[in-house]
């Protein structure tokens, strides 16, 4: 693993860790790896509360929680995090399985690995709407 991993310019941290190489950061790749679920996650729940009208569009930003280092209303942001944890808990179908959003969140960067690896293909994450 350690001379596939050293052909593909990844570099062995700790047993079964990989970084990238110098010419690009972990935190880019991860950026990278999140930018697969931002739509279905964040956006599509985002949309679904305002067009359900669960949330109104000028209710979202509270202007005197500025001050406090906070651009959304507390009751947003609870019914927010209540509607993405209910998203992340759902279930869909990707690639011939089916399982919760959290479980292909956490399946990703395997596949991404073995795709690095020279092992398998990698298919990204990809809902319809």
């Amino acid at each position: 693993m350690r001379q596939k991993a050293q052909r593909l310019g990844l570099e062995i941290v700790e047993q079964k860790k990989i970084s990238c190489s110098p010419t690009t950061t972990t935190a880019e790749l991860v950026l990278d790896m999140m930018e697969e679920f931002r739509q279905q996650l964040v956006y599509r729940t985002l949309i679904g509360l305002i067009t359900k009208n669960v949330i109104k569009p000028d209710e979202i930003i509270a202007a005197e929680a500025v001050e406090e280092g906070r651009v959304l209303r507390k009751e947003v942001i609870k019914v927010l995090l209540d509607s993405l944890q209910e998203r992340l808990d759902g279930e869909v179908m990707f690639n011939g399985q089916k399982g919760s959003l959290k479980s292909f969140i956490h399946l990703q960067p395997r596949c991404m690995v073995s795709f690095l690896l020279k092992e398998a293909e990698y298919v990204p994450f990809c809902l319809g709407w």
